[in-house]
């Protein structure tokens, strides 16, 4: 398969000490329901071994309109809800294409 079009997503997420356990389950709900969404290719969530509040998502789309479509769900829409109140600092979401 070609990855000519695919489209990496880097989300970095710092939540507060007492939001580590709430943070992991809506993790891994996010994860486990956008592996199944149309056009995702990877969808990784990493906690950090130094500092358990630093979380990373790791995502590939097969093309930026599957990606859209997924930052414009429902279930992506619910999930920031959830997470707003849980963040420490404001997230950072990049999209980036691979060269190598």
């Amino acid at each position: 398969m070609s990855t000519a079009n695919q489209v990496q997503v880097i989300a970095r997420l710092q939540v507060q000490a007492d939001k580590v356990e709430p943070m992991l389950t809506l993790m891994n709900r996010l994860s486990e329901t956008s592996k199944t969404a149309p056009g995702n290719v990877r969808f990784e969530v990493l906690q950090c071994a130094s500092d358990p509040t630093a979380f990373v998502t790791h995502e590939t789309w097969n093309d930026a309109a599957a990606a859209d479509a997924h930052m414009g769900s429902d279930y992506v829409g619910a999930t920031l809800e959830a997470l707003g109140p849980m963040l420490a600092a404001e997230p950072a979401i990049v999209r980036y294409t691979q060269i190598a």
